[in-house]
C-alpha cells in the first residue's frame, strides 16, 4: 500500500460482522480483551466496529440485558 509508512505490517483484514460479533460477546464487550486475542490494536477493532455500523454500547446493553442486568 502507497499510503501506509514503509516497516509496517499489513492491516488485518476485516472479519464478517457475524463473526465480530460473536468474539464480541466471548469477550463479553471488552475490546481490549479481544484486541489481544486477536493480536491486533484497539484501534483497528474500533475501525471495524465503526465499517460495521455497530456501537459498542447497543451492544454493551445487549449483553447487560442477556445477563439480566438491565
Amino acid at each position: 500500500d502507497p499510503g501506509r509508512p514503509r516497516g509496517l505490517a499489513p492491516l488485518p483484514s476485516r472479519p464478517p460482522q457475524e463473526h465480530l460479533m460473536n468474539l464480541l460477546r466471548e469477550e463479553g464487550g471488552n475490546i481490549s480483551a479481544l484486541a489481544r486475542r486477536l493480536q491486533i490494536c484497539t484501534r483497528t477493532v474500533y475501525r471495524w466496529l465503526r465499517a460495521y455500523g455497530l456501537e459498542l454500547q447497543d451492544f454493551r446493553s445487549e449483553i447487560d440485558q442477556e445477563a439480566g442486568v438491565a
